[in-house]
């Protein structure tokens, strides 16, 4: 009995770290006494008749126009699955694939899967650095920027948080980053996302951890409460990586 996380091809899309956000939720349910379990799933393979995450990197424009083919023939089951509540991380071209489409530079337009109602448009200037994002409830989320997307779809209801320096959805100031709606979070932070925000991973772990429970492969709803030595010592080096980055851009704020 587990929480069952898949990862969309790790080898096409698994650049800047990625791999870190299906580690990361496995490990902090590991923490919590849970057992959980990554498969990795290629271009080739059939999904699972379960999951509870599915987990997406990012990589170059290549990387994602190969995997389309294959999330054509998935799309349908992932969108099944959002509407059951499996709990969705993307990131990046990832986040783009499972997307309604991607406008390129010259106009041509891909389909993506569907699963966030977001669009992307490629082809602009390539946006790279250190960012921090202020959640709506006040949260800081820390990352690195790396894309050349702008993101469309989102409103202030449905992003992850706004840049207070960095690199956004958009390309202007103060823009909104990522998305956020019950079961999907996307963004274009790497670092990775999960591991140097531990508060974002447990948020995503406890939506996995339900969608478990509700189909009775976990006996009882996950306690994120519990503490272990563990969990506090690698909290703390991602406390102090995100205070670094903080500091190192300049942002003045009393709480990370």
């Amino acid at each position: 009995m587990s929480i069952d996380i898949l990862h969309l091809f790790p080898d096409e899309l698994g650049i800047n770290g990625d791999v870190g956000n299906a580690m990361a939720l496995a490990e902090r349910a590991r923490a919590r006494g849970i057992d959980a379990t990554i498969t990795k799933i290629g271009l080739n393979d059939e999904l699972p008749e379960h999951a509870d995450a599915v987990v997406i990197g990012s990589g170059p424009l290549a990387a994602v126009q190969a995997v389309l083919r294959a999330l054509e023939r998935m799309a349908p089951q992932l969108r099944r699955w959002r509407d059951r509540g499996v709990e969705f991380v993307a990131i990046g071209g990832g986040w783009d694939a499972l997307g309604e489409r991607i406008t390129l530079a010259d106009g041509a337009v891909l389909n993506g899967a569907g699963v966030f109602p977001t669009r992307s448009i490629r082809g602009g200037k390539q946006r790279v650095g250190e960012t921090v994002v202020r959640m709506p409830e006040g949260l800081i989320v820390t990352g690195f920027s790396n894309h050349d997307s702008i993101m469309e779809g989102i409103d202030q209801a449905t992003m992850l948080g706004t840049v207070l320096k960095g690199h956004g959805n958009e390309a202007t100031k103060k823009s909104a980053e990522g998305y956020r709606r019950e079961n999907l979070l996307a963004s274009n932070l790497h670092g990775s996302l999960l591991t140097m925000n531990p508060r974002l991973a447990d948020d995503a772990l406890y939506h996995a951890a339900e969608h478990a429970r509700a189909r009775g492969a976990i006996a009882n709803t996950i306690d994120l409460n519990l503490r272990t030595s563990w969990l506090d010592e690698v909290d703390g080096y991602a406390e102090a990586s995100r205070r670094a980055l903080i500091a190192r851009v300049g942002v003045k704020i009393e709480h990370s």
